[in-house]
């Protein structure tokens, strides 16, 4: 996976509200939707991209320092933080792979903003400890409360994110979570938070 930024014109950067929104990047004649990984109001659009055969991503993974890339509009409604403003007592936010990238413009969103003063835990699910993405901002972001409990699932000395649930018992019934990865993750990740008193609606995910 490789992380990228891009400038953008002034309306683009502005149409940004939301942590969780995305944006259609065209390189090489194709155009797909990424996800956007900084913070609104960054000033600039970081993402995430899975390197892979098919284009744009491939295109995208190969950028020079320098080169343009076609791109549309801020799109979608993000993450919805409404539920941040009731009662909740703790955010638990899972990721599969660079499912990361949204969820990581959340937590930079909390650590500029400060807005919701809540304790957040990131539950990063990758093969192993190589395939884990933004490791090297880990630090940074544990010094500014967050904790990162890393699911791994070829790594001897770790688990999958159900087991590491079932080891470390965490209490949800007051907490909101949020998860991006495939649709089998998502059903996976909800069928275990319920066992932890996680009420179906604290669940949400980007749209």
């Amino acid at each position: 996976m490789v992380h990228i930024e891009l400038s953008a014109p002034e309306h683009v950067l502005q149409s940004f509200e939301r942590p969780g929104q995305f944006v259609e990047l065209t390189a090489a004649g194709e155009s797909a939707y990424f996800a956007i990984a900084s913070a609104p109001g960054a000033g600039h659009l970081e993402f995430l991209i899975k390197d892979a055969a098919r284009q744009p991503a491939r295109a995208l993974c190969r950028l020079a320092i320098g080169q343009r890339v076609a791109g549309g509009v801020v799109a979608g409604q993000g993450f919805d933080l409404s539920l941040l403003e009731g009662d909740v007592r703790a955010v638990h936010l899972f990721a599969m792979g660079s499912g990361v990238a949204p969820l990581r413009s959340m937590i930079l969103h909390r650590m500029h903003t400060r807005a919701h003063n809540i304790p957040i835990t990131l539950w990063q699910s990758a093969f192993s400890v190589d395939h884990v993405p933004f490791l090297y901002e880990h630090d940074v972001w544990t010094a500014a409360g967050v904790e990162v409990v890393l699911c791994l699932d070829q790594d001897p000395a770790s688990a999958g994110v159900v087991e590491m649930l079932g080891v470390r018992r965490p209490d949800l019934r007051e907490a909101a979570a949020y998860w991006v990865g495939s649709e089998t993750y998502g059903e996976t990740i909800r069928d275990a938070l319920k066992v932890h008193g996680l009420p179906s609606a604290a669940l949400l995910t980007n749209t």
